[in-house]
């Protein structure tokens, strides 16, 4: 995680200049592992976004969307439903709190550890996986 707080596109420029992305995250392992790393009542970008189109989910890294979708589909988020958060007042997640520019994909820590998606332009702290090393690492070991 990033000693300062970003927005999304500084984020993931922080991240692809040290030779990484921000975070995909594929299984509640890599989920687990990125949550340690999320300091008390701080948030932190990942990579997930619908920049590109509306309600069409990608990760900075191109990986597929797995882990908190339906059936890998990009346009099937399991919203309200564990990764994605369902925040009393706001709806299940992905939903618009603040309007149209909710693109980007933030963990919430201090709303309960989950994936919200939220204003590009706010600061959060950004999370990056480092490529691996070889065809054989562990991305879930890579996450910085």
């Amino acid at each position: 995680m990033g000693s300062n707080a970003l927005s999304w596109s500084d984020s993931q420029t922080f991240c692809h200049d040290i030779g990484g992305n921000l975070a995909s995250i594929h299984s509640e392992e890599d989920f687990n592992e990125i949550l340690s790393l999320c300091h008390e009542n701080h948030a932190g970008w990942i990579g997930l976004n619908d920049i590109n189109s509306e309600g069409e989910w990608d990760w900075d890294d191109n990986s597929v969307t797995d882990y908190g979708f339906i059936d890998n589909s990009s346009t099937k988020p399991t919203s309200g439903i564990y990764p994605w958060l369902n925040v009393s007042g706001w709806g299940p997640q992905p939903s618009s709190k603040y309007g149209e520019d909710d693109d980007c994909v933030c963990i919430l820590e201090m709303f309960g550890d989950g994936w919200s998606n939220d204003d590009c332009s706010l600061q959060y702290y950004p999370i990056c996986n480092q490529p691996p090393k070889d065809t054989f690492s562990n991305p879930v070991d890579n996450i910085y």
